[in-house]
């Protein structure tokens, strides 16, 4: 019979592709309202698959280790006991995106600092990104960022690299744009600069609640 966290990691796998899969319909029937409120479940999951994963690798370090010390180690219990829960609400609650007024906001956790931090870009600037990847990149494409980078605005100028990021993040969280490995990734949605601008009209703004 296979290990239970084995079990409980497939199933959360399979909740993940299917909300993945609603999400796409969604954004084919233009549905925006329905894939933001998909979309944060759907990392939610995620998350937690990642935390899983964490947490079962610690685990099996300290049984290694205890099985090492012949199983008498009073020390190896509270070693693993204090250490994989300190992470774990930052990386649950972020990160998450706003919009504030014209600008979408990405809310990160630094890892290093311990605390917030924010990413700003204008919508020209993400409609730009969206257009850019949808004229480079066909559907279903895989692309790396390296090799469209730097990304110009229509009159010239250089968008700054993490508000490109910042673009593929939020593409990534409205399941528009989908992760490939080691191929980078790949566009989803036909015509991905209308599915986006669609999205962020229906995306509420938080200035105004």
């Amino acid at each position: 019979m296979k290990d239970v966290l084995a079990i409980a990691e497939e199933t959360l796998a399979s909740a993940e592709d299917r909300l993945r899969a609603l999400i796409r319909a969604a954004l084919e029937n233009q549905r925006y309202s329905d894939v933001a409120k998909l979309a944060p479940l759907a990392d939610a999951v995620l998350q937690v698959m990642k935390t899983a994963r964490s947490g079962y690798a610690g685990l099996s370090s300290v049984h290694a280790a205890a099985a090492q010390g012949g199983g008498n180690d009073k020390h190896a219990l509270p070693q693993f006991t204090a250490e994989p829960t300190i992470p774990l609400g930052p990386d649950l609650a972020y990160p998450r995106f706003e919009r504030h007024g014209d600008k979408l906001v990405k809310v990160a956790w630094s890892k290093k600092d311990r605390r917030e931090y924010e990413h700003r870009a204008s919508a020209d600037v993400i409609f730009r990104i969206a257009e850019l990847f949808q004229r480079d990149r066909g559907l279903g494409t895989p692309f790396k960022m390296d090799s469209l980078m730097p990304f110009k605005s229509r009159s010239g100028a250089e968008i700054p690299s993490y508000q490109a990021y910042l673009a593929l993040a939020w593409f990534r969280s409205l399941g528009a744009v989908e992760p490939r490995g080691d191929n980078g990734y790949a566009i989803v949605v036909d015509g991905l600069r209308r599915a986006i601008e669609n999205a962020w009209n229906d995306f509420p703004d938080s200035l105004t609640k």
